[in-house]
């Protein structure tokens, strides 16, 4: 299964790769990534781009390459035909490849002709990821349940670890525990999705473990909270809920669900979702946080080259927030929360705060020989009211700027006044309904 995904300021799908790997040790890796980028490029980005201006670009990436290494530049002719272009591009990558003697010259030298020619589409979303050393540590996403961490490779699963401050410490459970039954159901076939989804839920809700321990068993009940948030945070100002999510990545969708939960619970009249300096992050994340406050309908439509429409629905399904919403947008506000918040203006939710950025287009992620991805803009997006949100932003209903000094805060201006707004509208339905 692949992630649509969204980096920040820019809007992905992560898809299979259409081209087959070539082994690093390969001196013409650099010729294929270019060439497997030029494809993707003239048969894919969102506009028609000429190919002798994106072949002249990778020669021009090319000869820069050469210059900054104080290597003489190859002369190179193009005569308009693109197979015929395309192939003696190719070769003078292949060539200098060669030169240099090194899988990595050889790859540095395709990869600078890519750069040369992905200037010539002028798209600052459309770019070459070029892999790194080191491992990035990923922290795990935030979500509602007991706080256990199990061994699933094992039948039943057993427990490996018991978070702190948790509702598993509470009720005792230890490493070592062998998780025997959830709620009466076995798990001794159980997939591990299905037992992980079984333990989860929304936030005050309950679940019965059967545990085996030593040479004996116990049952307990343990009511499910939220563990670790790391992408929103939720407090309540005034009986209203205020949940402010920093970004749209892995598990933002699941944290922000178990957020909106816990604040219906606790009989919140309102709920206040600041994405002011939220720049993106998956895109189906983003649906899924747009269908917390979404009945039905549409979160968004791309349109792709030769104006392809693909609509992206509201999550039937899961937990709904069922009172009023107050968006609050800026100009960090980018991309997917861009998303978010047309789709929540378009169903009728204020939007307040200032313009935001504006970043409205699509992009796919390629993987190319070498190692190195391909960013390419694909399509734009729409809101559901077929608002065009690319160079115009999110216009607030409202415009308001907050005070550096109390952002985020109770005496945040912008927060004050989706808080008066929400008051205002609790009088009318109180007057409308005596």
């Amino acid at each position: 299964m692949t992630r649509r995904l969204i980096p920040a300021l820019a809007l992905a799908v992560m898809c299979a790769v259409l081209v087959p790997p070539v082994a690093a040790q390969s001196a013409d890796v650099g010729a294929d990534a270019f060439e497997a980028a030029y494809l993707f490029v003239t048969r894919e980005f969102l506009r028609p781009v000429s190919s002798r201006d994106l072949l002249q670009g990778a020669l021009a990436g090319l000869a820069e390459f050469l210059r900054a290494r104080g290597l003489p530049v190859p002369s190179v002719v193009l005569n308009g035909q693109e197979s015929h272009d395309l192939q003696v591009v190719r070769d003078a990558v292949a060539g200098v490849g060669r030169r240099l003697g090194t899988a990595t010259g050889a790859r540095d030298a395709g990869y600078a002709a890519v750069d040369g020619m992905l200037r010539e589409l002028g798209d600052p979303f459309t770019r070459l990821v070029v892999p790194t050393s080191g491992r990035r540590e990923v922290r795990p996403s935030g979500y509602s349940g007991i706080g256990v961490v199990l061994n699933l490779e094992v039948h039943p699963p057993v427990v490996t670890e018991v978070i702190d401050g948790t509702p598993a410490q509470r009720a005792g459970l230890r490493p070592g525990d062998i998780l025997m039954e959830i709620d009466g159901r076995p798990t001794l076939t159980m997939l591990p999705e299905d037992v992980v989804a079984r333990l989860r839920g929304l936030p005050g809700t309950s679940v019965v473990l059967r545990l085996r321990r030593g040479g004996g068993e116990l049952t307990v009940t343990l009511v499910r909270e939220i563990i670790g948030l790391r992408q929103a945070a939720l407090r309540v100002i005034g009986g209203v809920g205020y949940l402010r999510l920093e970004g749209f990545e892995e598990g933002a969708g699941e944290e922000a669900t178990a957020a909106a939960a816990e604040l219906q619970r606790q009989g919140v009249r309102g709920l206040i979702l600041d994405l002011r300096g939220n720049p993106g992050g998956y895109l189906d994340e983003s649906v899924t946080v747009a269908s917390i406050f979404l009945q039905r309908g549409v979160v968004t439509t791309l349109v792709a080259r030769n104006a392809q429409r693909t609509r992206l629905a509201v999550a039937a399904g899961g937990f709904k927030f069922t009172g009023p919403v107050v968006v609050l947008v800026d100009g960090r506000t980018a991309s997917a929360a861009e998303m978010v918040a047309g789709a929540l203006q378009d169903a009728g939710a204020p939007v307040i705060g200032t313009k935001s950025y504006g970043k409205g287009t699509v992009q796919e992620l390629r993987r190319l020989p070498g190692g190195a991805v391909l960013q390419l803009t694909v399509a734009q997006y729409l809101t559901p009211n077929g608002t065009l949100v690319d160079g115009r932003g999110i216009l607030p209903v409202l415009d308001i700027e907050a005070d550096q000094n109390t952002f985020g805060t109770d005496d945040d201006r912008v927060i004050q006044a989706a808080l008066h707004w929400l008051e205002r509208r609790a009088s009318t339905l109180l007057r409308l309904a005596a």
